[in-house]
């Protein structure tokens, strides 16, 4: 294995198990915080983290910056629509969805890149979008089904996969200009901003919630803030830039177990046969995607 690509993979484990906290602790966090308060906290508190190590870098900044600024708007929709999603639906199904993104992640590189599509990923396509579609569509037949999550959550969550699969694939083109610590800074920073004033608006409606929050909320917080913003998405962004879009996106097929283990001890959710099936469809699927990559 070449030295770059070792280094993806670690970056690729490491950010699959601080990112499966991200649903979970987003859950406990978002029934007390409102979601654009709650994904403006998690990134205002991970520019806050990363700042230093921008500032002892010294890359230089000019113009070409807006390019890093526009993408990140991609990342943005992302995290809030996620904000969104995962109060409607379980931890474990809506990180189940973001399984697909490498699925997703070669039909975009297909389209935008031109990069040739073989007969197994094709395959893998298939079966990752049968998988997504029962974890999607099936919670409409109703509470005795075996398949759990809502439909309009996982909806939502779906709409966020989709802006992060395109975020991700373009990503790596920035990677020229841009190393993966400023990428990541800019993108917590312009969340931060473009969020600003929609908690400013969360506070002046109910400034009463900021006072009633418990240790849980503060805590979840500050995990999706430092693990679950800073480290992860510079894991991320190491990845893409040592590897490609597709081998970072393997985050994505791994970051559900970890989900699952930090789900099952502080939410007490289940696996059900509904996740199982449509999970491993989307898993295998995106397993047969990237293997050749």
């Amino acid at each position: 294995m070449k030295s770059d690509n070792f280094k993806a993979l670690i970056s690729v484990i490491l950010a699959a198990i601080f990112g499966g906290g991200i649903s979970v602790f987003a859950k406990i966090g978002l029934k007390q915080i409102p979601p654009f308060s709650f994904t403006f906290f998690r990134f205002f508190i991970a520019s806050i983290c990363l700042l230093p190590f921008v500032l002892k870098e010294k890359q230089k900044i000019d113009k070409r910056i807006l390019k890093v600024v526009l993408l990140s708007l991609l990342a943005v929709a992302n995290v809030t629509l996620f904000a969104f999603g995962v109060r409607l639906t379980t931890a474990i199904v809506s990180q189940m969805l973001y399984a697909i993104v490498p699925i997703i992640a070669v039909i975009f590189s297909y389209l935008l890149l031109r990069e040739k599509l073989k007969s197994k990923k094709i395959i893998g396509i298939f079966l990752g979008l049968i998988g997504v579609l029962i974890l999607i569509l099936l919670p409409i037949l109703g509470k005795t089904s075996v398949f759990t999550g809502s439909f309009l959550g996982n909806m939502i969550v779906l709409s966020a996969v989709l802006c992060f699969t395109v975020y991700t694939v373009l990503s790596k083109r920035l990677h020229k200009l841009y190393s993966p610590l400023t990428m990541t800074f800019i993108f917590s920073l312009t969340t931060a901003v473009i969020l600003s004033p929609f908690f400013l608006k969360d506070y002046m409606t109910n400034p009463n919630w900021l006072l009633q929050l418990n240790v849980f909320s503060i805590f979840s917080a500050f995990y999706v803030g430092i693990f679950g913003g800073a480290i992860y998405y510079l894991l991320y962004q190491y990845a893409i830039k040592h590897g490609s879009p597709v081998i970072a996106s393997m985050t994505m097929y791994l970051q559900p177990t970890a989900t699952f283990f930090w789900a099952f001890f502080l939410l007490s959710e289940r696996l059900t046969l509904g996740i199982i099936i449509g999970g491993l469809l989307a898993i295998g699927g995106a397993w047969m995607v990237t293997k050749e990559t």
